[in-house]
C-alpha cells in the first residue's frame, strides 16, 4: 500500500515537472541517426507495420475475436487443472536456506550417557558429509508440550551447509539430495530414530512436536483410546513409498505400574475403593497432617511411608487399609501389580485428546499429494466415526490457500470491477478492461506447466499482480479511443484504430520492462531462489501471452457496443421498411 501511494505521488508531481526540464522539441537540423539508432527505429516501424496488417484482420473478424476471452478462460481452468495434476500444489515452495534441522530420538528408557553416545553417532555421520560445513548438537529439548519439559531421550542437531554452487569448497548438490543422501545413512543406524529435513524461513506452526516438515493430528471426539489407531495410521504411511521418517507421539512409551484392584475380594472383606485410595494418598501423597511450634519457628508434619517401603512397585502391596469393621487389611490380599506400557505424555487439542503424526516427503513428491496420501492411510487404517483427522502446520496452510485463493481472485476482480465502473462512469467498458485477464491467467499456467512449478501462494499472488500489470494495456487503449470519440468526433471503429496504433509502443515498451524485472526471478539464483521462482515464471508467462492476444482482441471487443448499436439501428429501418411497403402495398389496393 505504501509503495502504491509513494508511486501516485511522485507520478502526479515529480513526473510531469522533470518531463518539463529534460524534454526538449527535436531541432531542425538534426543529426542523422547513427546505425544502432537507424536499426532500432526500423525494427520499431517493421513490428507497427506488422501489427497494423493483424490489427484490420482483426477488427475485420471482431466476431470471432470476441470468443477469445472466454475461450482463454476455459483454458486457463484446464492449465491450472493439469498444473496441479503433474506439478502439485504446496503453501510456499521448499527453500534451500543452506541449513539442516535434524531430530534424533531413541527408546524412552534410555540412559543419558547411551543417548549421548548415540547422538554422537549420529553427528559422526553428519560431520563426514561432504556437503556439510558445521552443526550444532542439543540434548534434550522441548518436550511439545508446551511446559519447556525436557525429554532425555530426544536430541536436536541444527546443521549448516556449504554454499551452492560449482566453485571449489561449495556443495554441487541442492539441499533435497543431501537431506535424501543423509537419510539413507540414517536408516542403516540401530536403537536411534534420525529425521532430517531443510530449514525453511516460513515455517513452524503445528502442535510443537519435533519431527518430520508436515503433521497432522488425530482427534478423538468419542474419548476413545488413540494410541491403537494412532500406530495403524502410522504402519499404514511406513509402507507408502512417499513417505519419510513417520512417527507419533505414542512411538515414545515408557513403563507404567498399575495396581489391578480384586473388587470381589474388596467387597468381601469389605473395603471400599475410596478408602484404598486414600490410605495410598497417605502413604505417598506426602499430606501435611500438622505443625509443630518451636520459640521461634514451625515446622510441617509430614505423612508418609518408611523410605524402605516405597523402593519398588511391589512395596505398594504392604500398606495396610482399615475395612468397614476396623480390620487392618494388606493390599496384597485384594490388589496385584501388573507391568504396562504408556506414552511418555498425552496431548489434548481443544480440551480433546490428540496423536500428532509427522512425516517428511521423498523427493519431488509435492505437498498436496502428500495431503492425499494421509487420506489414503486413514481410511485404509478404518479409523472408527469418533476419531477424525485435523491438519496443522504447513498442511493446514496449504488447505487455506486451496480453499481462499479463489476467492482472494474473484474478489480482487469484482472490486476491480467497481472501481472501474465508477471511472467510466459505464457497466460495458470495464468488462472490456477485464477481458485482458484470462490471457495473463492462461500464460501464467502454461509457464508453470511448462516449467513444473507448484501451485502456491507466490504464485497466487503473482496472479494478483499480473491483474494490475495487465490491465493497463487495455486502459491505455480505452481511455485515448474515448478521448478521441468525445472531442474529435471519430467513430468508434476509427478511435480504438488509432488508439491502439498509437499506444503500441508505450503497451510494449512497458511490457518488456516488466518482463525484463521478472526474468532474474524466473532464473532463480541465491540463497532463498526457490521462493521467488514461482513469482518470476507466472509473471513472465502471463505478460508474454497477453500482450500477444490482448493487442488484438480489446479493439474487438471494445466495439462491442458500437455493433450492437448499429445492428439494432438496422432491425429498426428493416422494420421501418417493412411497414412502409406494407402500407404502400394497401395503398395499391384501394386504389
Amino acid at each position: 500500500t505504501a509503495a502504491v501511494v509513494i508511486s501516485a505521488l511522485v507520478s502526479l508531481t515529480l513526473t510531469p515537472a522533470l518531463c518539463a526540464y529534460l524534454l526538449e522539441h527535436e531541432p531542425a537540423n538534426r543529426k542523422p541517426p547513427g546505425r544502432i539508432e537507424q536499426a532500432v527505429e526500423n525494427l520499431d516501424r517493421n513490428l507497427l507495420r506488422i501489427y497494423e496488417r493483424a490489427l484490420d484482420w482483426a477488427m475485420h473478424h471482431r466476431r470471432i475475436m470476441r470468443w477469445q476471452p472466454l475461450t482463454l478462460l476455459i483454458l486457463t481452468g484446464l492449465l491450472g487443472f493439469a498444473v496441479a495434476k503433474t506439478a502439485g500444489g504446496t503453501f510456499m515452495p521448499d527453500e534451500d536456506t543452506g541449513q539442516l534441522q535434524v531430530d534424533i530420538r531413541s527408546d524412552a528408557n534410555i540412559s543419558p550417557q547411551q543417548m549421548t553416545e548415540r547422538t554422537l553417532a549420529v553427528a559422526k555421520i553428519m560431520l563426514a558429509d561432504p556437503a556439510v560445513l558445521d552443526q550444532l548438537t542439543m540434548l534434550g529439548g522441548d518436550d511439545g508440550g508446551g511446559g519447556g519439559g525436557a525429554v532425555g531421550n530426544s536430541a536436536q542437531m541444527f546443521v549448516d551447509l556449504k554454499p551452492h554452487g560449482s566453485g571449489p569448497g561449495q556443495r554441487k548438490e541442492g539441499i533435497k539430495q543431501v537431506v535424501e543422501r543423509l537419510s539413507k545413512h540414517y536408516d542403516l543406524l540401530p536403537d536411534v530414530k534420525v529425521s532430517v529435513s531443510a530449514a525453511q524461513f516460513l515455517g513452524g506452526g503445528g502442535s510443537g512436536d519435533k519431527g518430520g516438515q508436515y503433521e497432522f493430528q488425530l482427534i478423538s471426539t468419542s474419548g476413545d483410546d488413540l494410541q491403537p489407531w494412532a500406530l495403524k495410521v502410522v504402519r499404514q504411511m511406513r509402507a507408502i513409498k512417499e513417505f519419510r521418517d513417520v512417527g507419533s507421539n505414542f512411538d515414545q512409551v515408557g513403563k507404567q505400574q498399575l495396581m489391578r484392584i480384586d473388587r470381589e475380594a474388596a467387597a468381601r472383606l469389605h473395603v471400599g475403593i475410596g478408602t484404598i485410595d486414600s490410605a495410598l494418598y497417605n502413604a505417598f501423597g506426602q499430606s501435611q497432617v500438622s505443625t509443630i511450634y518451636s520459640d521461634i519457628n514451625q515446622y510441617s508434619v509430614v505423612l508418609s511411608v518408611n523410605a524402605a517401603q516405597s523402593v519398588s512397585p511391589q512395596s505398594l502391596l504392604s500398606v495396610r487399609v482399615r475395612n468397614d469393621q476396623g480390620q487392618m487389611i494388606p493390599l496384597s490380599a485384594l490388589a496385584k501389580i501388573e507391568p504396562n506400557i504408556s506414552p511418555i505424555r498425552v496431548r489434548h487439542h481443544d480440551q480433546l485428546q490428540a496423536a500428532t503424526i509427522s512425516y517428511n516427503l521423498a523427493k519431488d513428491v509435492p505437498q498436496d499429494r502428500g495431503v492425499k496420501l494421509v487420506e489414503q492411510a486413514a481410511y485404509a487404517a478404518g479409523l472408527p466415526a469418533g476419531i477424525k483427522v485435523d491438519y496443522t502446520g504447513a498442511n493446514q496452510r496449504l488447505q487455506q490457500l486451496q480453499s481462499n485463493g479463489m476467492v482472494l481472485l474473484l474478489g480482487s476482480i469484482i472490486a476491480m470491477y467497481i472501481v472501474l465502473g465508477i471511472l467510466y462512469e459505464s457497466l460495458g467498458h470495464p468488462l472490456t478492461i477485464l477481458s485482458t485477464l484470462p490471457a495473463a491467467g492462461a500464460g501464467a499456467f502454461l509457464a508453470m506447466l511448462v516449467t513444473q512449478t507448484q501451485i502456491s501462494m507466490m504464485a497466487i499472488i503473482a496472479i494478483l499482480m499480473l491483474i494490475g500489470i495487465v490491465k493497463k494495456n487495455a486502459i491505455l487503449m480505452v481511455d485515448f479511443a474515448l478521448v478521441a470519440e468525445r472531442e474529435r468526433g471519430l467513430p468508434a471503429p476509427e478511435a480504438i484504430r488509432e488508439a491502439a496504433l498509437v499506444r503500441f509502443r508505450p503497451i510494449t515498451m512497458t511490457t518488456l520492462v516488466a518482463m525484463g524485472a521478472a526474468l532474474p526471478l524466473a532464473i532463480g539464483f541465491g540463497i532463498g531462489s526457490e521462493m521467488r521462482q514461482p513469482l518470476g515464471i507466472a509473471i513472465v508467462g502471463g505478460l508474454l501471452v497477453s500482450q500477444l492476444l490482448t493487442l488484438l482482441s480489446t479493439p474487438a471487443i471494445y466495439l462491442w457496443n458500437y455493433d450492437r448499436k448499429i445492428r439494432k439501428a438496422a432491425r429498426k429501418e428493416r422494420k421501418a421498411e417493412k411497414k412502409r411497403l406494407k402500407a404502400l402495398g394497401g395503398q395499391q389496393a384501394a386504389s
